[in-house]
């Protein structure tokens, strides 16, 4: 018969084993990681603006959203006015003091709850099968819906579906819009490497460099858009494209982190999606790259065209010293990128979370819009808000942009950081004011793994070895027991 320490040991080794198989290892032979099969993308990889805000009608019913109004004042929708404590302290709480501001808010009467509002919103994802019809959106400023189509001609279908998934048509704009353009086309060489700056893939054109970071898996790199991966434009899937800076002929890095496109769950039916339009870059031994640094321009380039500015400051550089997972209705956001420079704009009506169609047949899900200019080069540029706290050019990460404008689309940096569908954790500033040197390429910050996400291999033998170790420890101290017992 066992004894109870012997029966302990065999469970935890029972345990060991079967959590260790219960891990998936996804690798091929050169290491390069890929989608491991019982990975769900189809899940939304981060809590979005419009969980929050369902979040806030949760404790304040009857709060149908908030925006920032053209003075810079929050504002929220409220079926009830005497809901307006409970919906500010809930947004304090949410979304933090700094984002609510000094002020009490601004209380405008809402016709509809935010819950019913991203239960219908939730339900829309079928519009976008419609042939015409290139996004759909939730408009806080509005306490509406909205659908934007090609052309008007397409309404009746879009009005059809909407009665049959039970929507109220006084609920939703359709409005037409124009086609989104991917934007591929700071020119000089530049070492170490900063956002912001020109990159070429090996066959031509042009991206942006959007921002250096640290992988954790892959090490030393930096993060461009995955569609300036391919010549086709086309988002998803890696290719080991080569990157240079300036020109083709300096080689930086190799990517080496770009997910494949999904289907099923939150993606229309016919169509394939991802929630960034994102690639990692390993970076090249001996390239040197500074962590947390955007390039400045001496100024804003206008948003009318007139006149492009692409002088560096010579003594000021933008510094990130943190990041912020959505934007808000109304906040002032800025980018940098190779062609058109230094622009910025508001997050516009419809300009969160929007479900954008790209042709042929994919979606990228949850974009965030700005009114801002963007023309073709402009790709991978770095989105951020300059907060100048604690210190001047101090700013905070937003995501990364993919589309020309104004208004240009970009993806949200807490979907780019996503372990389930996209990039995974990255390090993108240092620890005081983000100027702190990324690493040389060869020396990887942590492990490398062959999991299907950061760290899961480690993870799994980390797991192991815990257990074998404490099956060891018990199994000896039953040893030791016997034996002082035969003493």
């Amino acid at each position: 018969m066992f004894s109870r320490g012997m029966l302990a040991l065999v469970w935890i080794l029972a345990v060991a084993i079967a959590v260790s198989a219960s891990i998936t290892w996804a690798a091929d032979d050169s290491g390069t990681i890929r989608e491991a099969p019982d990975v769900q993308p189809q899940q939304a990889p981060v809590e979005t603006i419009d969980d929050v805000f369902a979040g806030v009608a949760e404790q304040a019913p009857g709060f149908g959203g908030a925006f920032y109004d053209s003075a810079g004042r929050l504002t929220v929708y409220l079926q009830n006015a005497g809901q307006r404590g409970a919906a500010e302290a809930a947004l304090r709480s949410d979304l933090g003091a700094d984002r609510v501001g000094a002020e009490p808010v601004r209380v405008l009467l809402g016709q509809y709850d935010y819950r019913q509002l991203k239960d219908w919103y939730d339900r829309m994802t079928e519009v976008l099968a419609i042939p015409g019809v290139l996004e759909t959106d939730i408009e806080e400023s509005k306490n509406r819906l909205r659908v934007g189509v090609e052309q008007l001609v397409v309404r009746a279908a879009v009005t059809q579906r909407l009665d049959n998934l039970g929507i109220p048509r006084a609920a939703v704009d359709i409005v037409q819009t124009e086609p989104v353009e991917r934007a591929a086309t700071l020119d000089n060489l530049m070492r170490p490497l900063r956002g912001g700056v020109r990159i070429q893939p090996a066959f031509g054109g042009n991206c942006t460099l959007g921002f250096n970071a640290i992988h954790a898996i892959e090490g030393a790199g930096f993060v461009t858009n995955s569609h300036c991966t391919r010549a086709d434009l086309v988002v998803g899937g890696l290719d080991n494209t080569i990157f240079h800076q300036d020109v083709v002929g300096n080689p930086v890095g190799i990517e080496k982190v770009d997910r494949d496109l999904f289907v099923g769950g939150a993606c229309p039916a016919t169509r394939k999606c991802r929630y960034s339009d994102s690639a990692f870059i390993k970076r090249d031994d001996g390239v040197k790259a500074d962590l947390g640094i955007i390039a400045k321009t001496t100024q804003v380039s206008p948003n009318d065209g007139s006149g492009d500015v692409l002088t560096l400051h010579t003594t000021e550089r933008f510094n990130i010293v943190g990041t912020v997972p959505f934007p808000i209705e109304g906040e002032t956001l800025n980018k940098v990128g190779r062609t058109t420079g230094w622009t910025q704009g508001t997050v516009p009506v419809a300009g969160t979370c929007v479900k954008a169609n790209q042709a042929p047949n994919e979606t990228l899900i949850c974009q965030d819009r700005v009114t801002a200019r963007s023309v073709a080069g402009d790709s991978g540029s770095p989105v951020f808000k300059v907060t100048n706290s604690p210190n001047p050019n101090d700013v905070k990460l937003y995501g990364i942009l993919w589309s020309t404008g104004p208004p240009f689309l970009f993806s949200r940096i807490g979907q780019v950081e996503s372990a389930a569908t996209e990039l995974g954790p990255l390090t993108v500033f240092g620890s005081v004011g983000g100027v702190a040197e990324v690493p040389d390429a060869a020396v990887a910050p942590v492990a490398a793994s062959d999991s299907a996400g950061p760290g899961a291999g480690t993870l799994a033998g980390a797991i192991l070895a815990a257990a074998v170790a404490g099956a060891l420890a018990l199994g000896g101290a039953g040893w030791w027991r016997r034996r002082r017992g035969r003493r």
